[in-house]
C-alpha cells in the first residue's frame, strides 16, 4: 500500500476506533444502577428500560437507559440510524447527570463509533467523532482508572488504529500498538475475568486484526464468554454471538466467519 492510502486508512481508523464494539464494552450490568430501570435493563426488557430511566430522571436511571439504548443499537441486524440517534443523545444526557461516568462514556463511544461507520469518513472527520471519543475515554480513564470496560474500550482503540493504519504508521502517528492494546485488555480481564462482554470483544477484536495470528487466544476467549455465568439478558446475547463465531471458525469457512466478524463490529456491507 502507498503511504498515502495507509495514511488515510489511519485517519479512517482514528476517527471511527470505537467501532460501536458490539459488546459495547460495557461493564457487567450488574455492576450498574440497582434501580428499577436497571432491573429491565437486565432483564433485556430494553424499551421500557429507557422510559423508566427517563421517568426517574436520575444519574442511575439515565444511565440505564443510555444502556439500553446503546444495547439495541448494537443488537439490531444492520445499523440503524434512529437507534444511533437515540444512544448518543440518551449518553449524552446521562453524561451531563454523571460528568466522567464509566458507563454513560463507554455508552457515547459505542454511539460515535457506530455512527462514524454509517455516515463515512467526510462526515465523520467533519464532526470529530473519533476525537470527541478518545478524549471522553482519556477523562473518564482518568476519573475510574482501573475500570475493566474502559481499560477494553482503549484497548480496543489501540487494536483499531492499528488494523486499519498498520503497526509502524500507527505507532508512529498515534503511539497505537498491539502490544499497548494487548495490555490493557489483559488488564480488564485481570479485574474483570469472568466478564461475558470483554471476553467476547477480546476475541472479536483480534478476529477483525488477525485470525490466523491470536487463533488461540480468540478461541479461549470466546470459550470463556460462552461459560462465564451470564447476569444479564445481554450477556446471554453475547454467549450466542461467541457461540456461533467458534462453530464458524473451527468450521473452516473462512468467508462466512469473516463475514460475521464485520457484521459484529459494526461495520456495514
Amino acid at each position: 500500500m502507498h503511504k498515502s492510502s495507509r495514511s488515510k486508512s489511519l485517519v479512517i481508523a482514528v476517527l471511527l476506533f470505537t467501532n460501536a464494539i458490539p459488546g459495547l464494552t460495557l461493564a457487567d450490568p450488574m455492576q450498574g444502577p440497582a434501580d428499577h430501570a436497571g432491573d429491565l435493563l437486565r432483564q433485556g426488557k430494553y424499551e421500557e428500560a429507557i422510559r423508566q430511566g427517563l421517568a426517574e430522571n436520575s444519574a442511575d436511571g439515565l444511565t440505564s437507559a443510555a444502556i439500553a439504548s446503546v444495547s439495541e443499537m448494537t443488537l439490531a441486524p444492520t445499523p440503524c440510524l434512529a437507534c444511533i440517534d437515540r444512544a448518543e443523545q440518551l449518553s449524552r444526557k446521562a453524561l451531563v447527570a454523571d460528568p466522567k461516568g464509566a458507563n454513560p462514556t463507554r455508552c457515547l463511544t459505542a454511539a460515535l463509533g457506530y455512527r462514524g461507520r454509517l455516515v463515512g469518513l467526510l462526515a465523520a472527520r467533519s464532526a470529530k467523532l473519533g476525537e470527541t471519543s478518545k478524549l471522553a475515554l482519556d477523562e473518564a480513564l482518568a476519573a475510574h482508572p482501573h475500570d475493566p470496560g474502559l481499560l477494553s474500550a482503549m484497548a480496543a482503540w489501540h487494536f483499531e488504529v492499528v488494523r486499519v493504519g498498520g503497526s509502524v504508521l500507527a505507532n508512529w502517528t498515534y503511539g497505537a500498538t498491539m502490544e499497548k492494546g494487548l495490555e490493557d485488555f489483559s488488564e480488564a480481564l485481570k479485574l474483570a475475568p469472568n466478564d461475558v462482554i470483554i471476553n467476547y470483544q477480546f476475541g472479536l477484536e483480534l478476529a477483525a486484526y488477525d485470525a490466523d495470528q491470536y487463533r488461540d487466544k480468540i478461541v479461549r476467549a470466546w470459550k470463556h464468554a460462552t461459560t462465564a455465568p451470564s447476569q444479564s439478558a445481554y450477556d446471554d446475547a453475547q454467549k450466542k454471538r461467541a457461540d456461533e463465531l467458534l462453530t464458524l471458525l473451527k468450521g473452516g469457512d473462512r468467508q462466512a466467519f469473516d463475514e460475521k466478524v464485520n457484521a459484529y463490529m459494526g461495520i456495514p456491507k
